[in-house]
């Protein structure tokens, strides 16, 4: 006489494996199924199923009952998989003598944090009919534990995956005692041991197989998962039912034996890294264009709140979108906000912040290492038409935006002139009349048509737009990285309508490391003799 043999389990403990095994070593000698008709079994409402005689509303349970006696007329069946647990009763009354059962235990804490990474009992799980239909409560007919109806609320999701655990267990204990020799309890633990197998091949009624042996120490696992929830095992401890039932099945409940849990279950935390968000004022219109944009790359270097300050106490009466981009920086990221924290109410601030750097200079890919291609994609991403540069070390006049904005009426683009700044005791030495001074004059007359500090523009960004991508590109053969400026304004004014509006409304922070530096010192002094 043919066997069915059904495995009562609350899965995730080697069925899947099981499945894969028995179904190649036993071809012909028995139909090996896993998981058939999936949660058609109808686990919660099996379960009264002894008290109510009621049947689940669909007929899938019974066709496949009566699949699974066609199959006995000429070989054994074998399913594997967890969702028949509450259906025995009624099997063993379609199967008498022909059915057996595989007890199949695991350790509750492993079985719960499985359970959690298949995401048990959330309300996000929204793919099957799981929770609906197979995930049983205490409020549930034929339950043993229904004493935990009264803190099921307060129940968290790794607790309720240990109460199933525990339902489905007694259930097995239960039928130890109703199928005695029919019945047969072995362990995930114990599964993948050789004398285990053989044992549990012989209740099968199925020979030994070396394939099988030789399989022991491959693991079969397609839905293998990980999560980002958190739980504490410790939660075990304000189940005591669990607990007793643990130990009736031979395991122990020892905090300190489960430090593997978080390698095997949960994720790795990840970091959130916020690439872009604003600062605004409350009701603040994204969406609607700002008059200004002002272009900032940084690497948060302390003087960026004078710049910043310069910004926010503009004359300009328009509103005023502030693109922060940071390059690279491990400066923490609060102080910048502290710095906004002062912002008026017709500024708003964008951060954008990708936690590496575009430049070469920091790693990055774009050879310009003044910002590598901060300042191409703080351009585009602007919500203005018209765009000012400014430098976290430098700051700019309280007319400086208003008096481009007037200038550049009927141009593309208009710039300032600018001042030389001493960088230890940040007073303003002398307007520059060598460098920065526009189109066709200053000492870059004869290589570049004359030169604007990028911190001196105004630009039309729908007109210039072509001139954007320069930012990241140096001169070709430039070592420095430092000259994507000389091209952006080599492109502005052999290509665009500029006018100046004859303002030194930049202040500039001369750099002792830059290669003009002892030339604009000689410059300051000339002046300085003259007066």
């Amino acid at each position: 006489m043919f066997k069915a043999t059904f495995f009562l389990s609350s899965g995730r403990c080697g069925t899947q494996w099981l499945h894969e095994n028995l179904k190649l070593s036993f071809k012909g000698l028995a139909v090996v199924k896993h998981e058939p008709i999936f949660d058609d079994y109808f686990p919660r409402k099996m379960l009264s199923y002894n008290d109510s005689k009621k049947f689940p509303p669909t007929s899938k349970l019974k066709n496949h009952a009566d699949w699974v006696e066609s199959i006995l007329k000429n070989q054994n069946y074998i399913e594997c998989g967890w969702l028949c647990y509450s259906s025995i009763p009624y099997l063993k009354k379609r199967f008498e003598t022909q059915l057996k059962i595989v007890h199949l235990t695991r350790h509750p804490i492993y079985s719960a944090s499985s359970m959690m990474t298949h995401r048990y009992y959330s309300l996000d799980r929204t793919e099957d009919n799981l929770n609906d239909k197979a995930l049983i409560t205490p409020f549930d007919d034929g339950t043993v534990f229904n004493c935990y109806q009264t803190n099921w609320s307060k129940f968290t999701l790794f607790q309720k995956c240990l109460y199933l655990w525990g339902e489905i267990h007694s259930l097995g204990l239960q039928f130890e005692l109703d199928y005695k020799e029919a019945y047969f309890r072995t362990s995930f633990e114990e599964i993948f041991e050789e004398k285990k197998i053989e044992r549990l091949l012989s209740f099968l009624e199925l020979p030994q197989s070396a394939s099988i042996k030789n399989s022991l120490k491959i693991p079969v696992d397609n839905f293998n998962r990980q999560t980002s929830k958190a739980w504490k095992i410790e939660e075990i401890t304000q189940l005591p039912e669990i607990i007793k039932l643990a130990k009736q099945l031979n395991y122990s409940i020892n905090m300190q034996n489960f430090g593997d849990i978080k390698k095997r279950y949960k994720k790795p935390r990840q970091h959130l890294q916020t690439a872009g968000y604003h600062i605004a004022a409350s009701g603040t219109k994204l969406q609607e264009h700002f008059d200004v944009a002002v272009i900032m790359p940084t690497t948060l270097r302390s003087t960026l709140g004078r710049a910043l300050k310069s910004v926010y106490n503009q004359d300009f009466g328009g509103r005023i979108q502030i693109l922060i981009g940071i390059d690279k920086s491990t400066s923490n990221r609060e102080a910048l906000k502290n710095l906004c924290s002062t912002q008026p109410p017709h500024c708003m601030t964008t951060i954008v912040d990708l936690g590496y750097s575009t430049s070469v200079k920091h790693g990055g890919l774009r050879l310009a290492k003044d910002g590598g291609s901060l300042r191409t994609v703080l351009s585009y991403i602007a919500n203005s038409r018209y765009l000012a540069y400014l430098d976290d070390d430098n700051w700019w006049s309280r007319n400086h935006l208003s008096s481009l904005v007037k200038t550049i009426d009927e141009s593309d683009w208009s710039y300032s002139l600018r001042w030389f700044v001493d960088p230890v005791s940040n007073k303003p030495q002398c307007i520059d009349q060598w460098e920065s001074t526009g189109v066709n004059s200053g000492v870059f007359k004869r290589n570049f048509g004359g030169w604007v500090d990028p911190n001196c523009l105004l630009i039309d960004g729908i007109k210039c737009e072509p001139v954007f991508r320069l930012w990241s590109t140096p001169i070709l053969g430039d070592k420095k990285g430092m000259s994507a400026d000389r091209k952006v304004f080599s492109a502005l004014h052999k290509n665009f309508k500029y006018a100046s509006t004859n303002l030194a409304s930049c202040y500039y922070v001369i750099n002792p490391n830059d290669g003009m530096h002892n030339q604009r010192i000689n410059w300051i002094n000339k002046v300085k003799l003259k007066k």
